[in-house]
């Protein structure tokens, strides 16, 4: 099986990112992977090796698309963005600052939605994937209860995190910390979709993981309006509650 690691054309999105980033939007693939390649936005990898990604280059090219107003038409564009900042040494904090504009204002509301149902829709499992914990918090309807059920399970999850799966790529940690740093009441619906996707686990280790690295993004899930998130945030910052 090939590793979509070693091959960007494989990685969820990734030649979509490409051609929103260059302009190159309905070009073929074969045109945009070697244009990529020129530009030096990808790098290829060597004998088995993964491909990279400039991220100098990325966020300069991202900044350079959002103030132009040329907005990306597809969620798939976010994922792909995702997997290129996990192989570059890019400045993750200033692209999420910049692609949160995507979120505060450019886009009206039913597009923004349609779009990260795309971007849900590029990483859902073709096959629901077990849940690896028996916790009933790992379930939608126990998200919504406020109890210390919620805290206490927060402060075990941050003493041994659950690391998101590979499975599901970069690109659904980037839209939860661009979310999280910019729209944070978003999360509730946003978890909603993510349960009927399959994606649920996956979504709050991705808020977890996010809380867990970052105190200012951990102060952002306290508006949420999700429990187990504030939990999450209340346990990072040590908060009093």
């Amino acid at each position: 099986m090939t590793d979509d690691r070693a091959d960007p054309k494989l990685a969820p999105g990734v030649l979509g990112a490409a051609a929103w980033l260059m302009g190159r939007e309905g070009e073929g693939d074969a045109n945009l992977l070697q244009r990529a390649y020129v530009t030096g936005l990808l790098r290829k990898s060597g004998a088995g090796g993964l491909w990279k990604c400039d991220g100098s280059l990325l966020k300069r090219l991202v900044r350079h698309r959002v103030r132009s107003g040329k907005l990306p038409k597809c969620g798939a564009v976010l994922i792909g963005i995702g997997e290129m900042i996990a192989l570059s040494h890019a400045d993750e904090d200033e692209i999420e600052s910049i692609l949160g504009r995507l979120f505060r204002r450019s886009y009206p509301e039913t597009t923004r939605l349609r779009f990260l149902r795309q971007a849900l829709d590029v990483v859902r499992p073709k096959k629901i994937v077990p849940r690896s914990s028996s916790s009933t918090l790992y379930e939608k309807d126990e998200l919504s209860i406020m109890d210390w059920k919620q805290i206490t399970f927060a402060d075990r999850w941050m003493r041994h995190p659950e690391p998101l799966s590979s499975v599901f790529g970069y690109g659904l940690r980037l839209i939860v910390r661009v979310l999280l740093r910019n729209d944070p009441a978003r999360l509730r619906w946003f978890v909603s979709e993510a349960d009927k996707r399959g994606l649920l686990t996956a979504t709050i280790s991705a808020v977890g993981e996010a809380c867990y690295w970052n105190e200012k993004t951990a102060k952002q899930a306290f508006k949420s309006g999700v429990p187990l998130f504030v939990g999450f945030g209340v346990v990072s910052t040590g908060a009093e509650f």
